[in-house]
């Protein structure tokens, strides 16, 4: 039997988003009367949570400004999530046709990412979305896979999981699933990462499965 589940990432894996986190993390920093960054310096404190991303943006272990700056940030975020997101490649074409499961996992929060899959009319086509608040651990805690697989009632070896980033390699290695990575970052990449440029190309490969 082949795959039955694709769990996947959300930034940089499905949408691009790298504009509208930029101008959320700058909007903090002007409030904070801190110059802007560029936005592919942003793009690399992403992966671990939002908070974790201003936190490395402001180059500070000042607890206060850190809070201040993540209020800032968020409620920005929140508002102008989708204002210049964009779907990565090929993808709105590759979930109309795939008829797998879809579930997404990020570390990214709920609100945001809801507000951008809604925007472009594809929340239906996830079975279920999960975000920074929806488990008491993020990724690569093995214990968020282990919690859809046991929800799903399915083999880790029919579930497959795409990412952009070494978040998702250590979550697939420890969670001993197939994983397939469109590199928004330098990855530690080896034979057992499958990478893909395009989701004409993923497809493809789920098809070898």
């Amino acid at each position: 039997m082949g795959i039955e589940l694709l769990i996947f990432d959300f930034d940089g894996t499905l949408f691009d988003t790298t504009l509208d986190i930029a101008n959320a993390i700058n909007y903090a920093r002007k409030m904070l009367k801190m110059p802007p960054l560029d936005p592919k310096e942003v793009w690399l404190y992403t992966g671990d949570g939002f908070k974790k991303t201003v936190e490395r943006s402001l180059r500070t272990t000042d607890g206060e400004i850190i809070s201040l700056a993540y209020r800032y940030a968020m409620a920005y975020y929140e508002a102008h999530s989708g204002d210049f997101s964009t779907p990565v490649d090929n993808v709105l074409d590759f979930l109309k046709k795939n008829r797998m499961k879809k579930v997404i996992l990020s570390n990214k929060n709920l609100a945001p990412m809801m507000k951008i899959l809604q925007k472009f009319n594809i929340s239906n086509m996830f079975d279920e979305v999960f975000g920074f608040e929806s488990l008491p651990f993020i990724k690569p805690d093995k214990r968020a896979v282990e919690f859809i697989i046991q929800k799903y009632n399915i083999n880790p070896c029919n579930v497959a999981l795409i990412g952009d980033a070494e978040q998702d390699v250590l979550l697939a290695k420890a969670s001993n699933l197939r994983c397939f990575i469109i590199p928004s970052k330098q990855i530690q990449s080896d034979d057992d990462v499958h990478i893909f440029k395009n989701y004409d190309e993923l497809e493809f490969l789920l098809n070898k499965l």
